[in-house]
């Protein structure tokens, strides 16, 4: 059974900067140290074969087999009926069979004194030294073999073009809306620890192992575990297959979870002997990863994943300002207004909104709806034309609509001479200034946009206003001084 989340688009505006990188280094380790691995292999295996080794542990190993059989060691009439059906797989037998192997390179098996011994042992150390050639044999997890280097290049090796692949889909499937929930470090931290969890169940499973356990698989599958509880309840679509038989479907993430982890038990139940497939890595990978989400939630209290619903948000939006927009070209303006209410609420800042808002309460210039937009058209603190020609036009528009008068505050009043003086719109300023002198309107800049017309009116040549301007700024001047 397959099952792989689909449930939001790669967003390229925020990449996932770490899973691009993880599958690069997949998928560069692949290309520069692996494409060549099913040769070396090949070759080590002829070399088993051309130097006698082959022939000189035959016997050796089919002893050691009967004598296990003797004792009632379960599988062992399965290997030797393979060794008869395939003798050159002995080189791949050997090699994984730790207390085979251990015996045969401390001289249990083929003794200092047997003859030829000397010219076996060379053979055996050059066999040997191009086996562990091999990247995935060298650098693969070998709980027989343990080192902290291969803790983590196992990770990074894959046994074949379509085990890469394979991985590289899950990988960016899962990976991506991993990162974005946890954050770059925190999810790169969680996909190392989810490799090692993998590789725990390695050691307490399959513990004196000689077959190099390979692949991104662990680490993903712990990416799989992860989303399953970060996601919780909240539905996701995936799609899965059974046999032949495949389909989408959304159902909450945590159900994955189990799903994922009786997929990987059955496979090991039926499988385990006959793939070479490590589902006891995948089983470590879910468990370590779940583990990881679920201290990460209850390390955060704050923690939640609403952001995920702004994409849909944002089409919802769209769509709704689509259709303010059809209103506006029909000129069924109680319709927009009726949706623009809504829009607003969500959205105050956006600019097409409260245009659009504004016009459509232009139907109505007495009520308080049509004021208090024109008020927040005024209030807008952008210094670029557009605004400055939005600004304008609309308070020369309010001035003649708005009923049964304009209701303009003081602050506004000085926002909107501090704009007028600088557009150079003397007459429209002038207005303004005399509104702010004669009502005594408190801002905090009157004083300075008094003495800023002033400055306007000399460099109209209009040195007379201009004088008059400045007395009037520093009457201001004197009044409000303590």
């Amino acid at each position: 059974m397959l099952i792989i989340p689909f449930d939001r688009k790669l967003d390229w505006k925020n990449p996932p900067i770490i899973t691009l990188l993880l599958l690069l280094a997949n998928v560069l380790i692949f290309l520069f140290f692996q494409l060549d691995d099913d040769q070396q292999m090949a070759e080590a295996g002829e070399l088993y074969k051309s130097s006698g080794l082959q022939e000189i542990e035959l016997p050796h190993y089919k002893g050691h087999l009967q004598s296990l059989e003797e004792a009632g060691e379960f599988g062992v009439s399965k290997r030797l009926v393979d060794l008869e059906l395939f003798p050159d797989s002995l080189m791949w037998m050997v090699q994984t069979d730790p207390e085979f192997l251990q015996g045969l390179q401390r001289g249990k098996f083929i003794k200092p004194s047997t003859e030829g011994y000397l010219d076996w042992y060379r053979n055996r150390q050059a066999f040997e030294e191009k086996y562990e050639a091999v990247t995935y044999i060298g650098h693969g997890l070998r709980t027989a073999k343990f080192s902290m280097e291969t803790l983590i290049s196992h990770m990074f090796l894959h046994g074949g073009v379509w085990h890469l692949v394979g991985n590289c889909i899950f990988l960016l499937a899962v990976g991506f809306l991993v990162e974005l929930t946890l954050g770059r470090w925190v999810y790169l931290i969680g996909y190392l620890v989810a490799g090692f969890g993998s590789a725990a169940f390695d050691f307490l499973f399959n513990s004196g192992s000689l077959v190099p356990g390979i692949g991104a698989s662990g680490a993903i599958s712990g990416l799989m575990g992860m989303y399953a509880v970060l996601y919780g309840l909240r539905k996701v679509k995936f799609f899965y297959s059974i046999g032949i038989y495949f389909d989408y479907v959304s159902l909450p993430a945590i159900v994955l979870l189990p799903l994922w982890i009786g997929n990987e038990v059955v496979q090991i139940l039926l499988y385990s002997d006959v793939s070479n497939i490590n589902y006891l890595a995948h089983l470590g990978g879910l468990v370590t990863g779940a583990i990881v989400a679920f201290i990460v939630k209850q390390a955060t209290p704050s923690f939640n994943v609403d952001f995920l619903d702004e994409e849909k948000e944002q089409k919802a939006f769209e769509e709704k300002l689509e259709e303010v927009r059809g209103y506006c070209d029909n000129m069924e303006y109680r319709k927009a207004l009726s949706r623009l209410r809504g829009l607003y609420r969500e959205d105050p800042k956006h600019r097409e909104i409260l245009c659009r808002y504004y016009e459509c309460s232009r139907i109505s210039p007495t009520s308080d709806e049509y004021h208090e937009l024109a008020r927040a058209i005024f209030k807008l603190t952008e210094v670029d034309s557009g605004t400055d020609a939005l600004v304008l036009e609309t308070y020369k528009e309010y001035l003649s609509l708005a009923k049964p008068g304009p209701r303009l505050n003081g602050e506004v009043v000085c926002r909107l001479a501090e704009r007028l003086i600088r557009l150079r719109e003397v007459k429209e300023a002038d207005k303004l200034l005399r509104v702010i002198v004669k009502k005594r309107l408190a801002c905090g800049v009157e004083q300075g946009l008094v003495f800023a017309y002033a400055d306007l009116l000399e460099e109209q040549g209009q040195n007379g206003d201009a004088a008059r301007y400045r007395q009037l700024g520093q009457q201001l001047a004197s009044v409000n001084s303590p």
